[in-house]
């Protein structure tokens, strides 16, 4: 039952001008008194009938909000979940790329091993800082 007013008006002061919007939104459950007294001269019955649909508006609104919050904590849970892996297989594979890359620079393979090393270590740090830039980019659109 949500009743909107607005107000557009054309102002000017100070050598400058201006268009000046005043919006007012009435989210009530229950129509005004006045409204409520208009009503009850139709029907009797009507207050107790918009009582009990205003409360099961708000019921349904509150079950709506908690499913939302509800829905928002898992998809936070889960971007935690994702990032914290993404975090752990990151360091898994350079534990096993940098020594194998040391391994080959050691047993005469340089170029190999330099390429190897240099690569994985290329591969991790932009996929880091790709992650960090899509972030950023998140934030600034919230």
């Amino acid at each position: 039952m949500a009743k909107k007013k607005r107000d557009t008006k054309f102002v000017r002061g100070r050598g400058q001008s201006g268009l000046q919007i005043r919006e007012e939104i009435d989210d009530s459950l229950l129509p005004s008194p006045d409204e409520l007294e208009k009503y009850k001269t139709l029907d009797p019955n009507i207050i107790d009938w918009l009582k009990e649909r205003a409360e099961k508006e708000q019921e349904f609104r509150h079950h709506f909000n908690d499913q939302r919050l509800k829905l928002t904590g898992k998809t936070i849970n889960n971007e935690v979940r994702i990032n914290t892996m993404g975090l752990v297989f990151a360091f898994i594979i350079m534990l096993i790329s940098l020594p194998l890359s040391a391994y080959l620079v050691v047993n005469g393979y340089s170029l190999v091993g330099g390429i190897f090393g240099g690569a994985t270590m290329l591969a991790v740090i932009t996929a880091f800082l790709s992650k960090v830039k899509s972030n950023n980019n998140e934030k600034t659109r919230v």
